[in-house]
């Protein structure tokens, strides 16, 4: 349900808009914690929980509050993963943007040409290029190095804080997606 001009109204995809191979691969995708895009007003797909949680602090460090504006910051767990997010999304309507790392040039481009109304952002580098060395070495010592990656959004998350903390202003990059965001829920 959306609400446009005063007036709630159903969305339904097309019929036949999902495959049952559509179907089963949204069972192993979607979850608790990254359902509610489907109540959401905007989505912003990004690589992995580090982006999300990164995102989430330099959001609100700009006073600008997400949940209050109806967007969701969707983890895709890995770059090869977009599309499979985009599917639902455009099935359903939802208007979204993906940031991703520099990396992800190929899988964007690939991406464009299925989905090319679609808006997209891409890193200068990594994610991480954007925080403060000193403090991703310092949440490093905090919450190890494993090789897993599982510390990764742990220490990404750490030194967006500190930044803040510090007084160092939330990267020029991430400034303007959050611009961007700004733009698609206000048009």
């Amino acid at each position: 349900m959306v609400q446009k001009e005063g007036k709630s109204t159903a969305i339904f995809p097309q019929k036949d808009f999902f495959s049952d191979s559509d179907y089963s691969m949204f069972d192993q995708i979607l979850s608790i914690d990254n359902k509610e895009f489907f109540f959401s007003r905007f989505v912003l797909l990004v690589e992995g929980l580090s982006d999300q949680w990164v995102m989430q602090i330099f959001a609100s460090a700009r006073d600008f509050d997400l949940d209050e504006h109806g967007i969701s910051i969707v983890s895709v767990n890995g770059k090869q993963n977009f599309e499979r997010y985009l599917k639902i999304l455009e099935g359903y309507q939802i208007p979204w943007m993906i940031m991703a790392d520099r990396d992800a040039v190929k899988e964007i481009e690939t991406i464009k040409k299925i989905y090319p109304n679609g808006k997209y952002y891409s890193l200068t580098g990594d994610l991480e290029d954007e925080l403060h060395p000193a403090f991703l070495l310092e949440g490093k010592q905090k919450f190890g190095d494993g090789k897993d990656k599982k510390d990764k959004p742990l220490k990404a998350r750490y030194a967006a804080k500190k930044m803040l903390d510090d007084g160092i202003p939330v990267p020029e990059s991430i400034c303007q997606i959050i611009q961007e965001l700004k733009l698609a829920v206000n048009s």
